[in-house]
């Protein structure tokens, strides 16, 4: 007679939701909402994709303008940009000298410490449209599901 192997039992999973209480999932549960999550995450990037594109970007390009956007006062500092985007510092200065080349962004010194640089919006930026055309690209893909 042969023996089986048992399989442990996977613990549930807890976590915080969003309307502040601890839930417990099972790991079927987790692995579907998971699921759900890259599906959404996915869909949304590939709609970003299309944007950048639309805009004459490529999706990296188009992501620094996303974080910069997203970023209060519409600014984000130089060392954090790779941290965001999950890049090394060379291709992080690379994309942004390129966003620079065309007026899309700006570094600026920060006031209170000289080490510190910020990258910016420039006004040319600011007054193209091309953030708050993924709403609606977003919003409208949603909602057709």
């Amino acid at each position: 007679m042969k023996r089986v192997k048992k399989v442990p039992a996977i613990a549930p999973v807890s976590w915080l939701n969003i309307d502040g209480q601890i839930r417990r999932y099972g790991f079927d549960c987790y692995m579907e909402v998971v699921a759900d999550a890259r599906y959404v995450f996915r869909t949304v990037q590939r709609i970003i994709d299309e944007c950048a594109r639309g805009h004459g970007l490529d999706s990296l390009e188009y992501q620094v303008m996303i974080q910069i956007y997203g970023a209060s006062e519409r600014r984000l500092p130089i060392v954090q940009l790779a941290e965001r985007l999950n890049i090394v510092a060379a291709l992080r200065s690379r994309l942004v000298h390129q966003l620079e080349s065309r007026f899309l962004v700006r570094r600026v010194r920060s006031a209170s410490d000289r080490r510190a640089t910020y990258v910016g919006l420039t006004a040319h930026m600011k007054s193209r449209p091309f953030m708050s055309a993924l709403w609606p690209a977003i919003h409208g893909d949603a909602t057709r599901r």
